[in-house]
């Protein structure tokens, strides 16, 4: 092949390249519900089923580390124990900022902070709404464009910091013009979407959460509609 036969290949190569279509990239942050875990019945975890709803325009990554709460996942100043990531680390550094740059990222955080799990105590509103806070505007700094923010879903005997938490990620969204609301996993589940006593939704509660954040997604600015 010739030097100028060979330039017309790397041009056209170089053009086609440029239109192939861009997949948006979504991350994914959270504890166990976001990690796949589920009461029984059991089924695919909503991010799992996300790949489906969603089609070949998305690109879906899950960061998520079963056991954490918003205080686990502060850049620089907090480790935590984490099975998926193999044990203590600092678990925005760890998964968090390499999964990024991405169009959007999601945070679902909540459970263990309503209770207490692997926390001293349990986490209140104000103290939850500074950590997602700071999360946001570091997943933003690092590349994330647009971030969605979803309300836990309820946890017996918890209403009334449940509903702070509520409260406060709406305050947020209105803080950050790249914040979003997403599902309000407290009013998208219901009692039959879990088995009594367990934390973790079941698999009808997971595709009701997938198919709630696939429109938020698709809702969002400059990503695809189908």
């Amino acid at each position: 092949m010739n030097t100028r036969r060979a330039s017309a290949w790397l041009a056209l190569l170089a053009v086609l390249a440029g239109c192939a279509p861009q997949r948006t990239r979504v991350v994914l942050v959270g504890d166990s519900i976001t990690a796949g875990s589920s009461s029984l019945p059991h089924g695919p975890g909503f991010a799992a089923l996300l790949v489906d709803l969603l089609g070949p325009g998305y690109e879906i990554v899950n960061v998520a580390c079963s056991g954490s709460s918003s205080l686990d996942w502060q850049p620089r100043t907090h480790k935590a124990q984490c099975k998926e990531a193999g044990g203590v680390v600092n678990l925005y550094e760890r998964r968090a900022r390499p999964a990024l740059p991405a169009d959007v990222a999601t945070i679902l955080l909540g459970t263990n902070d309503l209770i207490g799990g692997f926390e001293l105590a349990p986490v209140e509103p104000d103290a939850y709404r500074d950590a997602l806070r700071t999360l946001a505007d570091a997943l933003h700094a690092d590349g994330a464009r647009e971030v969605v923010l979803m309300a836990p879903p309820f946890q017996y005997g918890t209403d009334a910091r449940l509903a702070g938490y509520r409260a406060r990620i709406q305050s947020l969204c209105r803080e950050r013009p790249f914040l979003h609301c997403g599902p309000d996993l407290s009013v998208v589940l219901d009692h039959q979407d879990f088995e009594p006593l367990d934390a973790h939704p079941n698999a009808s509660g997971h595709a009701k959460i997938a198919a709630a954040l696939a429109e938020t997604l698709q809702a969002l600015p400059d990503t695809p509609s189908d």
